[in-house]
């Protein structure tokens, strides 16, 4: 399809397209999933092949999904969610065809293993699809269809599969993927949107030890659970230890490893992992042997053993949605550490049946087992996904369901184990024991969460979280919004104004007395500009700083590494002033090429136009934007409007925008009219327009700047504005702000206004507001609303 403006999701009806495509990819991969468990007693009888053996069908299909899930959401972040998904889509059907048509063992487990990876394809993107389809206000929305649809699918799995089964034998449950598939991708062709993409390398050699190593890591499990030979073990455990430590080695300093190496120094990511890992160790326990275990006590109907397990899948979705509600008023600690007692005796009560139980006695434990199944899971997928910054929440998604594939795959090996050594008759009640033996490990690993949260203070120094805040007791509050101190560097009267009464304010500005030594020593937030900065040894002389809050888009002066070495978080106003400075620089073009301060001059003194030359027009020139960020594309939208031609130049080209993308400065002035300014300072853009850019701008060009007066080189621009070398500059920054050069001020093809872009009272109430968030947030539980780039990617080096 063609890319569409996606800053408010995809305009419909394609948006109800690309949904149906996504439920349908969704519902396939986890019908497939829960289908798959109960076709496992006949595979083994028809196959001729050891009940042991079978659990191979579910093995390798999650170590294909496992090891491929972090790398192919890393590709779709640079190649786009789109081709990720399709190619993933594509893959798991016609894997599925391929299983549907083979009776041979090997060719299936085969067959299987693209299909777990045609899934990773699948399930890697999936959200991240959601988040452009849906507009902004409905993502939540978006995201909860998505996982009731899940859920749903999930629990039909077992009583349609075994209706499958019964009708049409097992391999009609992988050959119902195929028409379901192709629909799914012709829809999606249509209607799945372009995604901005990413312009970086992919780490090859990264993603290569991570999935080797994750791969070994789980063949060991199921090598354990097959009672492979002790050579084939050892050689698995070496290599599962060489490539772990490589992989470590390699990636271990990165700001966003592969692995989310970094949000495993929070106590309390790490323990909601652990209690995950152990909760899906009991379930798979469970869930693999049941069949088996229905079958033992005597019912033999393949539907019937699915009805028999429905209540477990069933009481998980209602469950999951009422444990979603009490997270408001429960700890997630509380709830998962209930959850999980209750799961352990469900597994127990299950355990314990004899011959000949009836449907009821059945179907209430495994209700017992489903309602504690729901009431851990939401409230411990909270607990993790609020342990790591939004920046990091796909390394957050990814670990949930890596996790999940650790302990299903544990499970599995422990079944193929108890298997091996029980026989398919004493084998089920064994793993149903060891089940909720596990679970209630789980439950005290959970419970010590209890004990994390009350303190607050060692993670919260160690690693403010950036992410959306819980106003309740529940996130850990860190400290009461009270008469904090905060220290400005800035006069900002109208954001002074907006902490009054809540906030002690202090000044560290040149011209004041500074702070005593005891309001510097206990302060936490340091309010600035990009202009004022704050310089390493303002944060050395702050002790106590955990976060530099920068009014407006700019931070060029901020020591980012100083701040990231010590734990301090940065934010910025990142997109307040965007329209504001856009709307302020199509002014000032106009302004220059139109010569408007000469007319309105003439004008004033009762002149006509006598000898005044006419002036050009924008429309049909040729624009170039220098920085394509919300400001840049904000111009050049409006730039449109006059028939303009747009290019641009940034650090690298954007597939999503329909502009010409210039690699150099000099190469896009050699191909506009005008030249307008609209990126970071910092030393990366200092003095980009020198001499040759403004001869290369030429004769009839103009300049305008709104970004930064360190990207012009001033002395250049006087010499090219006197001589005739560009017809005209318009700037709203400068080097030496609040000083104007002398020099400018003399020229009559220059307008000049003080840094007013932003200047305006919508602008103050977003920012202001913007920058109360911020504090007030951080201060509360350790999370912020906009950080600036570098600290969203580097938040982890901090945890």
């Amino acid at each position: 399809m063609n890319r569409v403006d996606l800053s408010d999701g995809v305009p419909t009806p394609l948006r109800y397209l690309s949904i149906a495509t996504i439920t349908l990819a969704v519902t396939m991969s986890s019908l497939d999933n829960s289908m798959v468990n109960v076709a496992l007693p006949a595979v083994a009888r028809d196959l001729n092949i050891p009940p042991a053996s079978a659990i191979w069908l579910v093995s390798i299909y999650q170590i294909a999904l496992a090891v491929t899930l972090l790398p192919l959401s890393n590709l779709g972040e640079i190649f786009g969610y789109r081709r990720v998904y399709l190619c993933g889509l594509a893959l798991f059907t016609i894997s599925s065809a391929a299983v549907a048509a083979s009776n041979s063992f090997l060719t299936i487990m085969l067959a299987r293993c693209m299909q777990g990876l045609g899934a990773a394809g699948i399930l890697s993107v999936n959200i991240a699809l959601i988040r452009f389809v849906y507009p902004k206000h409905e993502l939540g929305k978006g995201i909860g269809i998505n996982s009731f649809v899940a859920a749903s699918a999930f629990t039909a799995g077992a009583p349609v599969g075994s209706l499958i089964i019964k009708y049409f034998g097992w391999h009609g449950l992988f050959a119902v993927n195929v028409p379901t598939g192709i629909v799914a991708i012709l829809v999606a062709l249509y209607s799945v949107p372009q995604t901005p993409v990413f312009a970086r390398p992919f780490d090859l050699g990264g993603a290569f030890l991570y999935s080797t190593a994750f791969g070994l890591l789980l063949f060991t499990f199921n090598g354990f659970g097959h009672e492979q030979s002790w050579w084939l073990l050892a050689v698995l455990v070496l290599g599962t230890g060489v490539f772990w430590w490589a992989y470590l080695q390699r990636e271990g300093q990165k700001p966003t490893p592969l692995l989310p190496i970094d949000l495993f120094k929070r106590p309390l990511f790490r323990m909601a992992v652990l209690t995950s890992i152990c909760s899906f160790i009991a379930q798979m326990s469970a869930i693999l042997v049941l069949p088996f275990f229905i079958e033992h006590i005597g019912y033999h109907d393949p539907a019937v053993i699915g009805l028999l397990i429905t209540p477990w899948p069933a009481a998980v979705i209602v469950t999951a949605l009422v444990a979603g509600n009490l997270v408001n008023r429960f700890s997630a600690a509380q709830l998962c550490t209930g959850g999980l007692l209750l799961l352990a005796a469900g597994l127990a009560s299950l355990a314990i049946l004899d011959i000949g139980a009836t449907p009821l006695r059945i179907a209430c434990s495994m209700a017992v087992c489903g309602v504690g199944f729901g009431l851990f899971q939401s409230p411990n997928n909270w607990a993790l996904i609020s342990a790591a910054p939004p920046a990091r929440s796909g390394a957050a998604s990814g670990s949930l369901n890596s996790a999940r594939l650790v302990g299903q795959s544990l499970g599995a090996a422990i079944v193929a184990i108890m298997l091996t050594e029980f026989g398919p008759n004493g084998a089920p009640s064994v793993c149903l024991f060891l089940g909720a033996a596990v679970a209630v490990v789980a439950a005290f690993v959970s419970a010590l969460r209890a004990g994390a949260y009350s303190t607050k203070s060692t993670e919260a120094a160690e690693a403010p979280m950036v992410s959306p805040c819980a106003n309740d007791s529940r996130t850990g509050a860190m400290e009461p919004v009270g008469l904090n101190d905060v220290i400005f560097k800035v006069e900002a009267q109208a954001f002074r104004d907006a902490l009054h009464g809540k906030y002690s304010i202090h000044d560290m500005m040149s011209d004041r007395p500074p702070p005593g030594d005891e309001i510097l020593s206990r302060a936490k937030v340091l309010v600035t500009t990009g202009l004022a900065g704050a310089s390493e040894d303002d944060i050395r002389m702050m002790p106590n700083l955990s976060l530099i809050c920068c009014i407006g888009t700019g931070y060029e002066n901020v020591d980012i590494p100083a701040a990231r070495r010590r734990g301090v978080v940065v934010t910025h106003g990142a997109g307040t002033n965007a329209s504001a400075v856009a709307d302020h620089a199509v002014a000032m073009l106009l302004a220059i090429m139109r010569n408007l301060h000469m007319f309105d001059t003439v004008a004033k003194r009762d002149l006509w136009r006598g000898n005044l030359g006419p002036r050009p027009i924008p429309t049909g020139k040729r624009a170039g934007l220098v920085g394509m960020g919300a400001i840049g594309q904000r111009i050049a939208r409006r730039l449109e409007a006059f028939d303009m031609e747009v290019s641009y130049h940034a650090r690298s080209a954007k597939a999503e925008f329909p502009w010409t993308f210039y690699p150099s400065v000099l190469q896009l002035a050699n191909n506009v009219d005008c030249l307008i300014m609209a990126a970071p300072g910092g030393s990366e853009t200092y003095h980009i327009i020198d001499d040759q850019v403004l001869s290369a701008l030429g004769p009839h060009g103009f300049l305008v700047n709104v970004s930064r007066g360190s990207l012009v080189d001033t002395s250049a621009l006087v010499t090219a504005l006197k001589s005739g070398t560009i017809a005209g500059a318009a700037l709203d920054v400068f080097e030496e702000e609040p000083s104007i050069p002398l020099a400018l001020r003399d020229l009559s093809n220059v307008i000049l206004t003080p840094h007013v872009a932003a200047f305006a009272p919508e602008v103050h109430a977003v920012s202001t507001k913007l920058l109360l968030d911020n504090i007030e947030g951080f201060l509360r539980c350790g999370a912020v609303v906009s950080p600036v780039p570098e600290m969203r990617d580097a938040l982890a080096l901090t945890s």
